[in-house]
């Protein structure tokens, strides 16, 4: 009987320490996958940071090639009114 109980205590303290062993694996991969998630959620933030100034930039090249559009045509115009200012002053010399 003795030995019953004690064989018994046995295959229970060992099922005890692999429910331990178990838990600790447990808590072990939810803090990696948590430290994970947190490393993601950093860089996540940090591609979005990345994406806005991207469109920021972008907006401003484009501004700034609209703007030298403009400017070339008003240059185009310029000439052009240079050029008939010339023709008509010597057209009435």
């Amino acid at each position: 009987m003795q030995f019953k109980i004690r064989m018994r205590k046995s295959i229970i303290s060992k099922s005890v320490d692999d429910m331990v062993q178990k838990i600790h694996h447990l808590q072990s991969v939810f803090f990696t996958l948590k430290g994970d998630s947190l490393a993601t959620d950093e860089r996540l933030h940090a591609i979005e940071e990345e994406v806005r100034l991207l469109w920021a930039a972008s907006r401003k090249y484009n501004f700034d090639l609209h703007m030298a559009d403009i400017v070339t045509e008003q240059w185009i115009q310029i000439q052009r009114v240079e050029q008939a200012l010339h023709i008509t002053q010597v057209f009435s010399a």
